[in-house]
């Protein structure tokens, strides 16, 4: 292991401690130079690693902060694949089709899971519930949260496409990177008839929190993908 991963790990390690509180601040680079012994370079090739993780955030002229909301460094372990292809994009581009059946889109309030998982005081979000469709076979059902004030013009048409595809190419947003735990859980009932799977049939569960290149988290989610979506394409692609 190098260097800079070395340091990758032990922050990692002490934020899942708790030594590194959820929107805290870390020590700065000439802090952390001295306490690994090493250069700059090497303490900068480490933050840049966790940015691009999704770990956390450096803000310009204040420094490096753990991001609020984070599901644990313990759930990192997929999180870089969250920055390759988006499900529609990737799917079209071998000729199959995508599709989005809305089950819900509606406008509600935060409750303290959701604002503790987008690092909201509070506010309406955009609840949305829908299953995608690859070939028309359905292989995983979402439930989203973001926040009306970041999307105030969201629509159930772009709900019906791709959320991520609208927020880089319509609004101009840069999404960055994304936290995201995993693990197996049974359908419910409403899952088995939406996926045409059996009670016993396990799905695969992403709890994901999605973050914009300026450190605002945008997506809280749930997705439970079949079997046969495998655990890579899981947490591969994007919305």
């Amino acid at each position: 292991m190098l260097k800079y991963q070395e340091i990758v790990a032990d922050i990692c390690r002490r934020i899942d401690a708790g030594e590194y509180e959820n929107d805290s601040k870390i020590p700065s680079v000439a802090e952390l130079c001295a306490h690994y012994g090493v250069s700059k370079i090497t303490v900068n090739k480490a933050l840049n690693d966790l940015v691009q993780m999704g770990i956390v955030t450096r803000r310009r002229g204040a420094g490096t902060f753990v991001k609020a909301g984070s599901l644990g460094p313990s759930a990192y372990a997929w999180s870089e694949a969250t920055r390759i292809d988006g499900t529609t994009a990737h799917y079209a581009g071998q000729g199959k089709t995508v599709n989005s059946r809305v089950i819900d889109f509606s406008v509600v309030d935060s409750n303290a899971e959701v604002r503790t998982g987008l690092g909201i005081d509070g506010g309406f979000v955009y609840h949305i519930c829908r299953v995608r469709l690859i070939d028309h076979k359905p292989v995983v059902v979402e439930y989203t949260y973001m926040p009306v004030a970041l999307f105030p013009d969201m629509t159930r048409e772009v709900v019906e496409g791709s959320i991520y595809h609208y927020i880089e190419n319509t609004l101009g947003m840069q999404i960055n990177s994304a936290h995201s735990a995993i693990s197996a859980v049974r359908p419910t009932e409403n899952e088995q008839e939406w996926l045409a799977v059996g009670p016993d049939e396990p799905l695969l569960e992403v709890k994901q929190v999605a973050y914009l290149s300026d450190g605002r988290a945008f997506e809280y989610s749930t997705a439970r993908h079949t079997a046969d979506f495998g655990p890579v394409n899981a947490v591969r692609f994007r919305r």
